[in-house]
């Protein structure tokens, strides 16, 4: 009868709007886990990036023997390949962190070694065993410190140099 046919296509049309309504919800699934594996593409790239940038380093340091020349090209190799605009490496000597090596410094690099003496980065991290990270140095934070002025430095990262299992000194790159 036509009532039953009636039943019978509102029932069809039922099914059918909520199988579009389930395949709404699969799309936006589908959706989310294209975006969720498109950002960790994204993070192994980036990843495979540092550890290349870190494998070119560290062979542009292996070729060379004297200590002093070595820092040196792990700070010119650091800045070229991390695309940083700066890399200071400090060295204690008798507690005293001096630099050793650096790259992308304007001026006179006797110049820095004094402004290791007051609150810096570097000295901290040598002091807490722990690195510093600062995205954006602030007026009232690291940026006001003289030595992440005197090189202008806009956001950096501090980490310590473990030498025979000591802490003897700090890396700065911004």
């Amino acid at each position: 009868s036509a009532e039953s046919q009636a039943t019978q296509l509102s029932q069809s049309l039922s099914d059918l709007q909520k199988s579009y309504r389930d395949l709404g919800a699969v799309s936006r699934t589908l959706e989310r886990k294209d975006q969720e594996l498109s950002t960790l593409i994204n993070q192994t790239d980036l990843r495979a990036k540092r550890l290349l940038s870190l494998h070119r380093i560290a062979n542009a340091a292996a070729e060379i023997r004297d200590e002093h020349s070595m820092l040196q090209r792990v700070a010119e190799a650091t800045v070229s390949e991390m695309g940083a605009d700066i890399c200071l490496i400090g060295i204690t000597d008798r507690t005293v962190l001096r630099i050793i090596a650096n790259k992308g410094v304007t001026g006179e690099t006797n110049e820095i070694d004094p402004l290791l003496t007051t609150l810096n980065p570097m000295s901290q991290v040598v002091e807490l065993r722990t690195p510093l990270f600062d995205p954006e140095c602030g007026p009232h934070g690291w940026g006001a410190t003289n030595l992440i002025k005197k090189m202008n430095i806009r956001s950096f990262i501090s980490v310590p140099i473990t030498i025979a299992r000591n802490i003897g000194g700090a890396v700065l790159i911004g």
